[in-house]
């Protein structure tokens, strides 16, 4: 596990698949925290702040306020974002937090081998999946459309950037992290309470509780939206007292046609649904972005020792959940993991 960092050596994060995380309302009791909800990114905000009303109003409202924008920045739907115009073959001058983060981006999926590529937009559109009428895209559909992936397709020309024709981006590996990191640097900025922000389901987790440490449940990939099988609960640490969890799981987007199930998470080297053994993973971080895409990139690497040294240079740890039960967590937060159902699910050791 990596040494928890200090808060202020973090630079401000740049204010910018359904995961789903149960926060346990028995470890942060509703009467402690003054809540409030809100929907961008296509996702439920939920957000318990640890302080009078007054204050958490002013928190939640900035935070709301601020993922609102991150939204209308890089949503692909949004006709008037500036990545839905990249997305019709526009040249747009990025604003400098969506150019930031784009070329962030890029970098972080290089650095994991392609397997979260949002260069993959003109694939995942073809699916569906956020629509209300999936489908399974012909062969030469999506031979075509993984022709245009490719960081080195994008025209950077200072801050005004083009894609290649036919191509599109798609943040949805990233963005709820994005939120995530926003409502961090919104608390640092201006606030040090306690307080959970919720985006989707990808899960922050700031300051230290006075009743005890944070404690997430993490789904269980066979039952319903709110059953768990295990408990992750977070300690902080000397100077590490946030972190970000995000599951990516083969549950949570899928349809079934001609007696075949088909789930979100698309492997980039054939533009289908990921065929693996896994069902979930989920990864914790101090950093929102890299929880989100990492839990995305292990889905789609499997357990072997490449994801492994993704684990040590990027997360807390990480915790991968089989279609038969086994269960793999990292040493990072193994002593914090706790299985909620040792009937259907049991711990396993990683055999290279």
């Amino acid at each position: 596990m990596r040494s928890a960092p200090k808060k202020k050596a973090f630079p401000a994060i740049a204010c910018t698949v359904l995961s789903f995380l149960l926060l346990l309302t028995a470890c942060a009791p509703r009467s402690a925290a003054v809540s409030g909800t809100s929907f961008a990114m296509g996702s439920l905000i939920t957000a318990n702040v640890y302080t009078d009303e007054a204050t958490a109003a002013t928190i939640t409202g900035a935070v709301f306020k601020e993922i609102a924008a991150l939204d209308g920045r890089i949503s692909a739907t949004a006709e008037d974002s500036e990545i839905a115009a990249l997305n019709r073959g526009e040249t747009v001058t990025l604003s400098p937090d969506t150019l930031e983060m784009l070329r962030d981006t890029l970098s972080l999926g290089d650095s994991l081998g392609g397997q979260m590529d949002i260069t993959l937009g003109a694939v995942t559109s073809l699916w569906g999946f956020s629509s209300d009428e999936p489908r399974v895209p012909a062969p030469d559909e999506i031979e075509t459309a993984l022709a245009t992936r490719g960081a080195d397709k994008i025209v950077f020309e200072g801050d005004r950037v083009t894609l290649a024709p036919g191509q599109q981006l798609d943040f949805g590996a990233v963005g709820k992290g994005e939120a995530c990191d926003i409502a961090r640097t919104v608390l640092d900025t201006s606030f040090t309470v306690p307080a959970v922000f919720s985006v989707g389901g990808t899960v922050l987790l700031y300051g230290q509780k006075t009743d005890g440490p944070w404690s997430v449940g993490v789904r269980d990939p066979f039952g319903g939206a709110n059953d768990y099988c295990a408990v992750y609960t977070f300690t902080p640490e000397d100077g590490g007292d946030f972190c970000v969890v995000s599951t990516s799981g083969s549950y949570e987007k899928s349809f079934t046609e001609n007696g075949k199930t088909y789930h979100h998470i698309i492997d980039p080297a054939t533009g289908f649904p990921v065929e693996t053994a896994l069902v979930s993973v989920t990864a914790v971080s101090y950093i929102g972005r890299w929880s989100d895409a990492l839990s995305t990139a292990l889905f789609v690497n499997g357990l072997n020792d490449v994801s492994l040294g993704w684990i040590d240079e990027y997360l807390i740890g990480a915790a991968f959940i089989f279609a038969d039960g086994g269960v793999w967590v990292s040493d990072g937060i193994r002593d914090g993991f706790r299985l909620e159902n040792t009937d259907s699910f049991h711990f396993i050791e990683y055999e290279p």
